[in-house]
């Protein structure tokens, strides 16, 4: 029993692992595009323009 708890918490610790990973990328993606003016449709109105 103690090993299936073992084998338990290491599953669980890797599945939180990956879904930091995937957050990470996927910030550093949503960073990316920004950066190269592609705000995904999410135009903010500055002062000149209006």
């Amino acid at each position: 029993m103690e090993s299936y708890d073992a084998f338990v918490s290491s599953l669980n610790r890797w599945r939180g692992y990956m879904r930091r990973t995937d957050i990470e990328e996927f910030e550093t993606y949503r960073h990316k595009v920004l950066r190269d003016e592609k705000n995904l449709g999410l135009h903010v109105q500055t002062e000149e323009e209006k």
